[in-house]
């Protein structure tokens, strides 16, 4: 009878360790990770039509996997759309809330400055995609009709390797069965990041030529549908502070003149905001709240979407 009373006992004390711990990781954010689907050609894209909590910030995945309000293409006025496609810089990772994104933040600025009709701007933006996944996603999914379309890329995009392996995505493909769950899987994904060496391009070349090739055929595509289309290059916090321009932002330069496309540059607002005191990055690659809104106060000076005259 003691040996069943105390057997009890510890079942309670586990349990409740057990409640506890779990109460706790659900305190630090864990607990919903967003869900991606795999896919032969594609990749791998947001799982549509979800909403999580992620760490204290909102996201919420529209119809089409986008990271950005719901809309129908088949019915959206192109005129009042403007699409920006991207990865993780445009997503906004999990460290920024759904309306500190740059899609949002764009949107939010062309509303107050009452721009005709009531403009809406989506993000056609994934974590680690490359030009090879963004085009096969429009091949499949677009047309997204849209006044104007810009196409944000950074070094690495142009770098990734031309046969790269999606064994290990940076989004779940099932959810956790609770927080504590999702924490332990969490804590070895960045185990396996920290001493995993990068994947490396054998072919040497071979990955700048085929993603600078897929940027080519993505924005030829792109014109067929779009009034518009732009290249932006998003300097890394290490190129921001670098002379003279990185060599991916030359690539992308000869891309835009060849193509007769604008090239928008970032290195100098982000200089400018990071002289204010703002911070503009989260790490490397991934902006703040304050980054976001320099990139998308950048992009909206780049716009087309008419204003109303006062």
């Amino acid at each position: 009878m003691i040996r069943l009373i105390q057997a009890v006992q510890w079942i309670v004390i586990l349990g409740a360790c057990a409640a506890g711990a779990e109460w706790a990781a659900r305190r630090q954010g864990f607990g919903q990770p967003p869900l991606a689907l795999r896919d032969p050609e594609i990749g791998y894209f947001l799982a549509p039509n979800r909403a999580y909590v992620r760490f204290g910030n909102t996201i919420k995945v529209n119809r089409y996997g986008f990271r950005s309000d719901d809309f129908d293409a088949a019915s959206v006025r192109a005129d009042d759309h403007i699409l920006l496609i991207g990865d993780s810089v445009i997503y906004g990772n999990h460290h920024v809330d759904q309306a500190e994104t740059v899609a949002a933040r764009l949107q939010a600025a062309l509303r107050l400055r009452g721009s005709v009709g009531t403009p809406l701007v989506s993000s056609m933006a994934t974590s680690s995609w490359s030009p090879v996944n963004q085009l096969a996603f429009y091949r499949r999914f677009g047309p997204f009709p849209a006044r104007q379309v810009w196409v944000v890329l950074s070094s690495h995009d142009l770098s990734e390797p031309a046969n790269r392996s999606y064994d290990h995505l940076p989004y779940r493909t099932s959810a956790p069965i609770g927080a504590l769950h999702d924490a332990a899987l969490a804590a070895a994904e960045r185990a396996r990041r920290l001493l995993s060496p990068p994947e490396d391009d054998a072919a040497g070349s071979l990955g700048h030529r085929s993603n600078e090739g897929a940027v080519r055929a993505l924005v030829e595509l792109l014109r067929v549908h779009h009034a518009e289309v732009g290249l932006c290059f998003h300097v890394t916090a290490q190129e921001m502070l670098e002379e003279p321009e990185p060599a991916a932002q030359a690539t992308l330069a000869r891309v835009a003149r060849e193509l007769e496309i604008t090239l928008v540059e970032t290195r100098d607002a982000y200089r400018a905001a990071d002289r204010q005191s703002q911070r503009v990055f989260y790490d490397d690659i991934h902006l703040t709240a304050h980054g976001a809104r320099t990139l998308a106060d950048l992009l909206d000076r780049a716009s087309s979407i008419p204003s109303v005259r006062r």
